[in-house]
């Protein structure tokens, strides 16, 4: 069966038949996947076609399955996205959740501290995306006349009928284009 899920950056995967694919090249109508070993010390040379949810091999694999692996990398996703979204970083309650897990999966999780770490990244990233990112200046900039940025603007506005070019100059100061 086909699982879909995300790598820890956000790129799509595909766990399918006990091995991780990684999405290659995604079309209008299909995604193609190369097996994630291809980078590794096997160099897997497996791809794979997905149209919805029916996979179609393309490439076999030069090594084994490993279902546990496929099940540790989507669990892993799961916690850690599910823990950054309710603020959950705390030993105590990622030792709750792996304690829970069965003794196969729970002894290929990484440890507490990796998994700390990649929640407060993804706890990071939340908040610097919820930040504006509109400039903030604080006063008024002045420009090479010695006139303030905003008098400046109004001037030219009205002397060249809302056409004007303000430059930057190596010492950072706005000026005029005139």
């Amino acid at each position: 069966m086909a699982q879909f899920f995300r790598s820890q950056r956000g790129r799509p995967k595909l766990g399918h038949e006990g091995y991780i694919y990684q999405c290659q090249r995604e079309t209008e109508h299909e995604i193609l996947w190369r097996c994630e070993a291809r980078e590794k010390k096997e160099k897997c040379p497996a791809k794979a076609k997905s149209m919805g949810n029916i996979v179609t091999i393309l490439k076999a694999h030069n090594h084994p399955p490993d279902y546990a692996n496929v099940e540790k990398e989507i669990l892993k996703r799961n916690i850690i996205d599910n823990a950054a979204a309710q603020g959950l970083s705390t030993t105590s309650d990622l030792t709750g959740i792996i304690s829970s897990l069965p003794n196969t999966l729970a002894s290929k999780m990484p440890t507490l501290d990796c998994m700390k770490r990649a929640i407060r990244r993804r706890q990071n990233v939340a908040a610097q995306s919820n930040r504006s990112t509109a400039p903030t200046f604080e006063g008024l900039l002045p420009t090479s006349t010695g006139t303030d940025y905003y008098s400046s603007i109004s001037e030219n506005a009205t002397a060249t009928a809302g056409s004007m070019d303000i430059f930057i100059n190596s010492q950072n100061q706005l000026f005029d284009a005139k």
